[in-house]
């Protein structure tokens, strides 16, 4: 049993980070770190972190073709349900990108994250109501962003 466990964590891992065309940047999936502020506790109008976010973290996989990711609060996942990837570079870098995912049964986000430089994402997650919610997530030897960097309020 635990010869075909190893086997089929093998053939995964070879999955997520293995495609002919690919380029560097897009075979690999990267784990980031990252501080998510939930929906209902960013104050109104507030476009970046407030002070003391929740500290998580991320497993994806940014390339146009085929992204993957997950999010990674504590000990839960939560897969990135419609994720997307837009405007990427010749660098692999994309502009911004997509993503649906459910934190409990029954309540779906959706988060744009964009490209803020220096291997840095952030931006606005929000829910059926429209209420708002801040996440950010940086590659792991990226400057942690400081509350208040963010796109401007208003």
């Amino acid at each position: 049993m635990k010869k075909f466990a190893a086997a089929v964590a093998a053939a995964l891992v070879l999955t997520l980070l293995w495609t002919p065309s690919a380029q560097a940047q897009q075979m690999t999936v990267g784990s980031w770190s990252g501080t998510w502020t939930p929906v209902g506790q960013l104050p109104a109008g507030q476009r970046h972190a407030p002070k003391d976010p929740q500290q998580i973290s991320f497993a994806v996989r940014l390339a146009v073709n085929n992204p993957q990711g997950q999010v990674v609060i504590g000990n839960s996942q939560y897969a990135m349900e419609m994720l997307s990837v837009y405007d990427q570079d010749t660098d692999g870098q994309p502009e911004y990108f997509t993503f649906a995912w459910q934190p409990r049964e029954d309540y779906w986000l959706s988060c744009t994250l964009t490209n803020r430089g220096d291997e840095r994402f952030s931006g606005l997650c929000w829910d059926m109501n429209s209420s708002e919610g801040w996440m950010e997530m940086w590659r792991g030897g990226a400057r942690a962003p400081t509350p208040g960097e963010g796109r401007p309020t208003g």
